[in-house]
């Protein structure tokens, strides 16, 4: 039903996009640009009048491809979208205004019935941006085809779809908006424009319907369900529109399905109900360990102010990504975790490690603890150079004082970052693989540091021993294979 019913969907958008608007404010007020070519129409675009627009219109529809893929080659439609940029927003408070934005979208949507226009848009993320602008205006005509070339621009391919939803959420930044679907419910209710109102709805079902996957149809859905659309509906039919009713039933009809195909997946759990999935999920983990971390959860859950949006949205995210990764078996750690739920941040630390200070080391000396298990690093310490060999036991004073260490290896070992406040006391390592030798080492020390141990998955690198009487100044491996020699130099005073 799904697929016959996007199908039908499709060719009504389409049948509106291609079809001339019943009331042409510029039938008799436009260029005559039959055989123009598009050097000339171009030229007519920076003068961005009524006549102009309306003869370009003409001449797009009537153009064979070679004509649209030049036309689109000189820039044709970032003119369109520049003038649409600067109409957009004024309000239109004349009419002259209101007639050269309603042409301008016209000739917008004349390029995007061509199947060269539409993959040019397609390729282009700024334009669909540049065209949801242009409901930022009182004019209903002018918002109706931008909502129906959004909604055939969703249907026509998956890529189409992203960018309307991108397209929707850009608007809801720039104009300050608390939800992406906010300017498409507050039209739903505030106008009584029935093919209006006929786009507006069309335009929720190609979004719900674009969505492939089960679940997150049901989430967009649901999007719009807290936004009151439930409520919005029987308020809709009223109307008696034939068009209209159709949309409202294709809606209601979409969420039936969905609803019992969930609830067959999930067995028998509404997964539209808060309730339900709460029982659920807390009949699964009471009595066992997790049911500490998921009361954790939901006291943390309490403190977050339903109107943040954004903190919400990101917890959406990471929950999502969460649910991925368990089912990695590699996990072994909560740290090895987080670092793949945050990879810029891991990586964005690995940036600073030369000029990292002491306080943030206390930090994570207080955060991690012996026996936890680094994960693999983003990448190696950028901008270090080999250091020189170290030196051996009674060859003379020790180097300068350092604040990390370098390894000098041909594997998967890359660097060491020291932690301390005082002396040295830890270290953790960081590898580009998850099956280095590896792991982490101890410092054991109560004062200044003397000794390490190096807890390894293999033979390879068994231990280290630190020549040091106050601080330490630096390291040899006991090493027959990858890790060759480290260097160190600490200094209390640093």
């Amino acid at each position: 039903m799904a697929t016959k019913w996007a199908s039908t969907k499709w060719e009504a958008v389409k049948e509106r996009m291609t079809g001339s608007p019943g009331n042409d404010p510029d039938a008799s007020l436009e260029a005559n640009l039959e055989n123009a070519d598009p050097e000339l129409c171009i030229r007519l675009l920076q003068v961005p009048t009524v006549v102009n627009y309306s003869g370009l219109r003409r001449r797009l529809e009537n153009s064979d491809q070679a004509w649209m893929v030049q036309f689109l080659e000189l820039r044709g439609l970032d003119l369109l979208m520049e003038a649409l940029e600067r109409l957009s927003g004024r309000g239109c408070a004349r009419i002259s205004d209101a007639l050269l934005q309603l042409t301008c979208v016209a000739c917008v949507r004349a390029v995007m019935n061509s199947s060269e226009g539409l993959h040019f848009i397609l390729d282009h993320q700024g334009y669909v941006r540049t065209l949801t602008q242009a409901l930022d205006t009182s004019n209903v005509m002018v918002k109706m085809q931008v909502f129906e070339l959004l909604a055939a621009l969703a249907l026509f391919d998956p890529r189409g779809h992203r960018l309307a939803l991108d397209a929707l959420q850009h608007y809801k930044s720039v104009k300050k908006q608390q939800y992406r679907f906010s300017v498409i419910m507050n039209e739903l209710q505030a106008s009584d424009n029935a093919p209006y109102l006929v786009s507006l709805l069309s335009m929720v079902n190609v979004l719900v319907w674009g969505q492939e996957d089960l679940r997150k149809r049901d989430r967009l859905r649901q999007e719009f369900i807290g936004l009151h659309l439930l409520d919005v509906l029987p308020r809709l039919r009223e109307t008696d529109d034939v068009d209209l009713n159709i949309q409202c039933n294709a809606f209601e009809d979409s969420l039936m399905e969905d609803k019992e195909e969930m609830e067959r997946l999930y067995g028998g759990v509404d997964m539209s109900s808060h309730q339900q999935v709460f029982s659920s999920l807390f009949t699964k983990v009471s009595g066992s360990p997790s049911s500490v971390q998921l009361l954790s959860i939901l006291q943390a859950l309490l403190l977050v102010d339903p109107n943040r949006a954004e903190v919400w949205s990101a917890l959406e995210l990471l929950a999502d990504r969460a649910t991925l990764l368990s089912q990695d078996g590699d996990l072994d750690s909560a740290d090895c975790l987080l670092e793949r739920l945050l990879p810029q941040k891991s990586l964005s630390a690995n940036r600073r490690v030369r000029t990292i200070d002491r306080a943030v080391q206390t930090r994570l000396q207080d955060k991690d603890s012996p026996s936890a298990t680094p994960c693999a690093p983003s990448s190696t310490l950028p901008g270090s150079g080999a250091p020189p060999p170290p030196p051996l036991p009674g060859s003379g004073a020790p180097p300068p004082p350092l604040t990390w260490f370098w390894a000098s290896s041909s594997s998967s070992l890359t660097w060491f970052r020291a932690s301390s406040s005082s002396s040295l006391t830890w270290f953790r390592a960081s590898s580009s693989s998850s099956s280095s030798p590896l792991t982490w080492f101890r410092g054991s020390s109560s004062s200044p540091l003397t000794w390490f141990r190096a807890s390894s998955s293999s033979s390879s690198l068994t231990w280290f021993w630190a020549s040091s009487p106050s601080s330490l100044t630096w390291f040899w491996a006991s090493s027959p294979s990858s890790l060759t020699w480290f260097w160190g130099s600490s200094s209390p005073s640093r």
